[in-house]
């Protein structure tokens, strides 16, 4: 149990990490934009493409990757970001679903 409790806690700061690094590439709107909407997303698919290979489907993955978001959006955005929590947690989803096809496929 402590095992996946470390795995777990790997790939949540992972996301977390990657929720802060990419403000500080954000230098006008357009940047932010791009941030936003190409590479988050890419990124949260990737480690939830990672994490469903690794550990397995959990449903509660994206739910953590969408709460994730809520206190970026206190911090550096306005109250319009708040839909990126439901995108990123759809991506994660996909990203996970696809993952989960892969290992199971791949046995």
């Amino acid at each position: 149990m402590k095992e996946f409790i470390k795995k777990y806690y790997a790939y949540m700061m992972v996301v977390i990490g990657f929720y802060f690094l990419p403000l500080l590439m954000i230098k006008d709107t357009g940047s932010a934009i791009s941030v936003l909407i190409l590479m988050l997303p890419l990124i949260i698919f990737n480690i939830s493409l990672i994490y469903a290979k690794d550990i397995g489907f959990k449903w509660y993955f994206p739910i953590f990757v969408a709460l994730c978001w809520l206190p970026t959006v206190y911090l550096y955005y306005n109250e319009s970001a708040f839909i990126y929590s439901v995108l990123y947690g759809v991506v994660s989803l996909l990203g996970q679903g696809i993952g989960f096809l892969f290992k199971r496929y791949l046995k």
